[in-house]
């Protein structure tokens, strides 16, 4: 994310876990999967992990899913990013621009999430994966490239929901498929391409499972889907400890809006489904109703690294996949670099321009 026009929402869990040790807070450790202690680097197990589970749709309002009234909203006076954190807690630096100033302003309301994908690796492993993705961009300064440092990244999970939903839909329509013909003679004589036109109707069944939609606007839509896909089959009931050393995204698109969103992707995805069926060169209509029954969702939070980098005056994000490394982000260009680029492609081109004169 470049610039600071979007506002985001940021949770940092402050659920503190102290150390039995020495007393200071711990944090979890993606690549011992272990809560450490930093100071005196005691570590101590996870334990009672399970697989997250569906949840009935019918349930989403249930009382039991809310945040408390204790949580509050904070906002960074730098970017916009918009910080969660419970009663009584200071505000962390923003994770999108690495400001530290944030001031309150509202109580926090919504669901709270019930699955999540722990991070598969640590800081610094995700500092050198972007520092070999942007050293491989020609075009970007050398001088960015040295501020991409380790303290300049932080881990945050990203908000989404996933729906499950079996499906049975109604259809009915006009499809059309080309033939040729051969018309006049002598000189006249040349082919049509015609259409014979037929009505279908019938039914179909669908199973959808996980159906994601990112309900976050900390992170554009574009760039996490080049940092996708994410295993959410396989995610983790959610337990605060995955959290410790972390933040999390609060969603800015609500279960019901969401819900329309998925309904309208399945609906799109029936839509080809059944045209592919019937192998049509033409669709004149086609009307499809669909019931969805046993819908059930997640709301999991997903892990990210993002790096801040404020360069000439602008900011410059790079998001990292915290489960497979994936790397994605806006950079500066050099206008020297593409001038010199420039300058090779059209002496290439004189050059072959030349080769081929001699040859003729």
């Amino acid at each position: 994310m470049s610039g600071n026009s979007e506002k985001t929402e940021t949770i940092v869990d402050s659920e503190n876990i102290k150390c039995p040790g020495c007393g200071n807070n711990l944090k979890f450790d993606p690549l011992t999967k272990k809560l450490v202690c930093e100071y005196c680097m005691n570590q101590i197990a996870i334990d009672n992990i399970s697989n997250a589970e569906e949840l009935d749709f019918l349930s989403a309002a249930s009382g039991n899913m809310q945040y408390d009234k204790k949580t509050k909203v904070f906002t960074c006076d730098n970017c916009g990013a918009r910080v969660v954190l419970d009663e009584g807690e200071t505000a962390a630096k923003c994770a999108f621009c690495g400001s530290s100033h944030v001031i309150c302003l509202e109580d926090l309301n919504g669901i709270k999430p019930n699955a999540l994908i722990p991070f598969k690796f640590d800081k610094y492993n995700a500092s050198q994966v972007y520092k070999n993705w942007a050293k491989k961009k020609i075009f970007c300064p050398t001088e960015f490239k040295k501020k991409l440092k380790l303290d300049t990244i932080n881990g945050t999970y990203a908000p989404c929901w996933t729906f499950d939903s079996n499906t049975f839909s109604t259809y009915n329509g006009r499809f059309g498929e080309h033939y040729t013909v051969t018309v006049g003679s002598g000189k006249n004589r040349h082919t049509v391409v015609k259409t014979r036109w037929y009505n279908v109707s019938g039914t179909y069944n669908k199973l959808f499972d996980d159906i994601l939609i990112i309900c976050g606007s900390d992170i554009p839509q574009k760039s996490f889907e080049k940092i996708s896909p994410y295993s959410t089959n396989v995610s983790v009931k959610y337990d605060h400890r995955f959290l410790l050393g972390f933040s999390a995204s609060h969603y800015k698109k609500d279960i019901n809006e969401s819900w329309a969103e998925a309904k309208k992707r399945m609906t799109d995805i029936i839509y080809k489904d059944i045209i592919s069926n019937y192998h049509a060169d033409v669709v004149d209509y086609l009307n499809v109703n669909t019931n969805h029954r046993g819908v059930r969702y997640k709301y999991v939070l997903l892990p990210v690294y993002v790096g801040a980098f404020n360069y000439k005056k602008k900011l410059y994000n790079i998001y990292v996949n915290g489960e497979t490394g994936k790397v994605t982000g806006k950079l500066p260009k050099s206008p020297i670099r593409i001038a010199i680029a420039a300058l090779l492609g059209v002496a290439l081109f004189i050059l072959l321009l030349l080769i081929l004169g001699v040859f003729q």
